[in-house]
């Protein structure tokens, strides 16, 4: 598992007083930045990338302005050109981490130069089988 601090931003929040629903894809989005910058730096990402395919989320309990937040994010399913990742936006004050919401995206491997979808490069799968 791989864990990113996400900052709320002013900008996050609604008329509720608490973060926007749309804005936990954002938070999937950057964890799952960080994931594949921490494990794929050398990764040249205008040849070989991601696209994503699919997006799912289930809210739990409401983020508000001051809550620190934590996103883990893991590989849960790899197959032959796609895989699954799965996350916890986990609000992190000063008590017991309390579970927000959870989520799992589908994400296909994609050559952007022929703009074609790709078999998982076997240094993908290594990391993400792990």
């Amino acid at each position: 598992m791989f864990s990113v601090n996400v900052p709320i931003r002013f900008s996050d929040i609604d008329a509720f007083g608490h973060v926007n629903n749309a804005r936990y894809l954002s938070f999937f989005e950057e964890a799952r930045i960080q994931f594949f910058d921490h494990h794929l730096s050398d990764n040249d990402w205008k040849k070989t990338g991601i696209i994503l395919a699919n997006a799912k989320v289930d809210f739990i309990i409401p983020i508000l302005r001051r809550d620190n937040i934590i996103v883990n994010v893991w590989c849960s399913r790899v197959g032959t050109k796609s895989f699954d990742l799965s996350y916890e936006v986990i609000k992190n004050n000063d008590e017991q981490p309390v579970l927000c919401a959870h989520g799992l995206t589908t994400v296909v491997a994609f050559d952007y130069k022929t703009e074609e979808t790709i078999v998982i490069p076997s240094d993908w799968k290594t990391f993400l089988l792990k």
